[in-house]
């Protein structure tokens, strides 16, 4: 005796909805802080970078 379609499919689609979705640590997953002496490396924009460039809070090293 076969399980029909339509009871598997009803017993999988009420098992998917019940589920719990996985959380992930938060602790765990925060990236390491990318700040350079006040500058956010990750957002920084090119223009943020020239503006700190220009203020002498960034140097190259080819200068």
């Amino acid at each position: 005796m076969t399980i029909p379609r339509w009871l598997a499919a009803v017993t999988l689609a009420t098992g998917l909805s019940l589920a719990l979705p996985a959380h992930a640590n938060k602790a765990v997953m925060q990236p390491p802080d990318t700040l350079l002496r006040g500058l956010d490396l990750d957002r920084a924009t090119v223009l943020d970078l020239q503006r700190a460039m220009n203020r002498g809070r960034l140097t190259s090293p080819n200068v």
